[in-house]
């Protein structure tokens, strides 16, 4: 659970009661000519019904999306064929409008049959630290969490956690070495500001090495970097705030919920100094 960090901050307290909020948002599958529908699920389904978790004063949710795989192209050739065969059958070309119904009467043949794909992504409301944690490798994905939340809350004041553009801060790690209780890992992305498109990717990788630094005092920043805190997790840090390829070192957890507790307590005592590391880019 949680291997994607997509961290927010609470401009405000949320104060609100989950069995009362989530109620009316709960996931429904999709009808037969819906595309798409998402909605809350329990969190631990084994465990309880709710649509919540309480965990060591947080609350976890989990929004799952579900969609209807049409690609695009199976539908545009199913229409071009309806077409030629119309316009053969009648001798003269189809008006727009006409086309614009045919398509519409294809697609709702169509849609019924169509694959459904699910998908599943958690979310962890700290008060204590003022956080809202969402398991989402992108700002995209963790946008989709957030919108639906404030759409069922019908407010949410929240702001991305990390300082915006940390590649500053991560490229002065690599050069100059990073704070104490940081260590760098083996895998770090880099790129040149002047060359559109260039990337270099390290793995398995001396970071600390005097390469990588020849390529920094060229020129090059980084967007990725590999650490770990104070030998308790390793995560890749991105230069726009994301947290990815987040793991629990020296620990084996065998139920999601003990994982999350331990992944919220590392989070509750890492995050404030972290935070703090993160912000100095400043200052440099």
């Amino acid at each position: 659970m949680f291997k994607n960090l997509s961290i927010y901050a609470f401009d405000a307290p949320l104060g609100v009661r989950w069995p009362d909020a989530l109620a009316d948002s709960a996931f429904r599958p999709c009808g037969r000519l819906e595309s798409e529908r998402s909605g809350w699920v329990p969190p631990d389904p084994g465990q309880t019904p709710r649509l919540y978790l309480n965990v060591a004063g947080a609350s976890l949710l989990t929004l799952r999306s579900q969609s209807r795989l049409l690609p695009a192209s199976v539908l545009r050739e199913a229409v071009d064929d309806a077409r030629a065969e119309r316009e053969a059958a009648e001798g003269r070309p189809l008006r727009k409008r006409e086309v614009a119904e045919l398509r519409e009467r294809l697609l709702v043949d169509m849609l019924p049959r169509a694959f459904l794909r699910n998908r599943h992504t958690s979310g962890c409301i700290d008060p204590i630290t003022g956080l809202l944690v969402v398991d989402a490798a992108t700002w995209s994905e963790a946008e989709a969490f957030t919108e639906f939340l404030r759409a069922t809350l019908r407010r949410l004041h929240v702001h991305p956690w990390a300082p915006s553009g940390l590649s500053g801060t991560l490229t002065r790690w690599l050069l100059e070495g990073p704070p104490g209780m940081v260590r760098l890992g083996e895998n770090a992305t880099l790129y040149d500001p002047a060359a559109v498109g260039s990337e270099a990717k390290l793995k398995r990788h001396d970071l600390s090495g005097d390469l990588v630094r020849e390529h920094i005092r060229a020129g090059q920043q980084v967007t990725e970097l590999d650490v770990s805190w104070c030998g308790r997790f390793s995560v890749t840090l991105c230069a726009d705030g994301r947290m990815r390829r987040f793991k629990m070192l020296d620990v084996a957890a065998d139920e999601d919920t003990t994982d999350f507790l331990l992944l919220l307590g590392e989070l509750r005592g890492a995050l404030p100094a972290l935070g703090r590391l993160l912000g100095e880019q400043d200052d440099g």
